[in-house]
């Protein structure tokens, strides 16, 4: 059974105290909402200590200022880190992206594991780096990953492919056809 919980009432609904939000009134300017916001939160923690409480949130708006949607936005928390994923920048370019990802496939952005990257057959490594000015030489392989991404530039002279490993994380592997 959880031990701990809690939940946001939507802002159009007023807050949890049940007080109007007038942060959210105050944007409108004629008075009258033009976008639904909502939000929802949820906590369990079934081993008895709160320090490992996991909190899932999802947060949605849209606008009708005519009275029918014109834009949507979904924000989702994402879970725990279980795999990494590789993608190339652009199509024709040696350069990537590494990612975490959590189970339902989603980018953690604050994800910070050590990641190890490696390249079989005619692909080199030329450089790693993240958004982060760390003292390591871009040059070197392995990297701590910053805001859940890092960056890899490689060169390709023949077929092969480029492997992100990182410990506890499902491995990544990208071919690359040349």
């Amino acid at each position: 059974t959880p031990v701990c919980g809690t939940s946001v009432t939507p802002c159009a609904a007023g807050n949890p105290s049940g007080t109007p939000d007038t942060s959210c009134v105050a944007s409108y300017p004629s008075g009258t909402p033009v976008c639904a916001v909502s939000a929802t939160s949820q906590a369990a923690n079934t081993s008895g200590r709160t320090s490992e409480c996991v909190a899932t949130v999802t947060s949605q708006a849209a606008n009708y200022p005519s009275g029918t949607p014109v834009c949507e936005d979904v924000r989702y928390t994402t879970g725990k880190p279980v795999k990494l994923r590789l993608t190339p920048v652009e199509p024709d370019m040696p350069l990537f992206t590494c990612e975490c990802l959590d189970e339902a496939g989603r980018t953690v952005p604050d994800a910070a594991p050590y990641v190890r990257f490696r390249a079989e057959g005619g692909v080199q490594i030329i450089a790693t780096g993240s958004d982060n000015a760390d003292p390591i030489p871009p040059a070197v392989p392995n990297r701590q990953m910053y805001m859940g991404q890092i960056a890899v530039y490689a060169r390709v002279s023949a077929s092969g492919a480029l492997i992100a490993e990182a410990d506890g994380l499902v491995p990544a592997r990208y071919e690359i056809r040349a």
